[in-house]
Parts: C-alpha cells; sequence; structure tokens
C-alpha cells in the first residue's frame, strides 16, 4: 500500500520529486549530481507529450522531508505523485556498493532494476515512463489511486518497512 496524499493539488498536475542522498560522500557525486538534470529532462519530455490533454508538470527537490515520507537517505529517490517511481514501473529495488564512497565511509547506492538493465541512475526515460502512468490515472480517475498501482519487486529488501515510501 502506498501512503495517502499522492498528487492532491487542485487540477491535473504530474509532479515530479527526488530527494538527493544525506551522506556528505555524496555531494559531489557524479550520479547524484546528475539526477537533477534527468529530473528536468523528463520534465520537459512530459511536458511535450502531455500538451493539449489537460495535464501540467512540475518538479520538485527533496519531497521526503515535505510530505513526511521514509525514504532511503543514503539513495536517489525519485517519486511520482508522491508514489515511488519503482512502484509505477513495477520495477525490483537493491542495493549495490556506490562509487562515491570517500574517506574510509562505506555508501550504498539504490538500484532500480526493470526489464533486465539495473540502474544507478534513474535515465529521464524511465522517469517519463512513469509520468504517463500517472497522468493516464489522472485523467480517467481524476486522482491518483494508489491502491491500483503494482508493489515493487523487491521491496522486502528496504531497510524498513517504509523506506521507500511504502507502507506495508
Amino acid at each position: 500500500m502506498i501512503l495517502a496524499g499522492a498528487c492532491s493539488r487542485p487540477g491535473k498536475v504530474v509532479v515530479l520529486s527526488w530527494q538527493r542522498p544525506q551522506a556528505a560522500a555524496c555531494k559531489g557525486c557524479e550520479k547524484c549530481g546528475a539526477t537533477e538534470a534527468e529530473m528536468q529532462k523528463a520534465a520537459a519530455q512530459l511536458k511535450e507529450k502531455l500538451a493539449g490533454r489537460g495535464v501540467r508538470v512540475k518538479v520538485e527537490e527533496g519531497i521526503g522531508a515535505r510530505a513526511g515520507k521514509k525514504a532511503i537517505i543514503s539513495a536517489t529517490n525519485v517519486w511520482v505523485c508522491d508514489v515511488p517511481l519503482e512502484t509505477w514501473l513495477g520495477a525490483g529495488i537493491g542495493v549495490k556498493p556506490c562509487d562515491c564512497s570517500s574517506g574510509g565511509q562505506s555508501m550504498s547506492c539504490k538500484v532500480v532494476s526493470l526489464d533486465g538493465q539495473s540502474y544507478k541512475l534513474i535515465p529521464a526515460d524511465l522517469v517519463v515512463r512513469a509520468g504517463l502512468l500517472a497522468a493516464d490515472m489522472l485523467i480517467e480517475k481524476g486522482k491518483i489511486d494508489p491502491a491500483n498501482i503494482k508493489t515493487p519487486k523487491g521491496c522486502a529488501g528496504c531497510p524498513s518497512a517504509g523506506a521507500c515510501g511504502m507502507a506495508r
């Protein structure tokens, strides 16, 4: 089950949200820094694809703190309408050693697995796929209905029941 409150803004708005890791070692990480560019690219592509369908697109950083969601703090997390990206796509999630580990501090990166590929950096095309699913649900139902979204494969691998925005 997904936490409530997803896309509860007036009108039809697909909100792309992301949160950087909190660890100091990740401040200069190329992957973490590239997430912002991928989110902006995804927003531009979604705006183009949704033109004329009555759905707006917005990008926000740091949703974890804003929405009170628990997130994997040492990972870059991506949400579409307050629902984890991996949930929209039915993707698996896992953890791999991070390239940005420094100062003897061992870091891990969240990995999203889909269609036989593993992604430490979430590419814009995956965000667009999830955004289009959200837009279709907004157009069809008038709201995001978390009960009709798949639970991601591997969510038992999270450090806690709510670590990736999921509630059990």
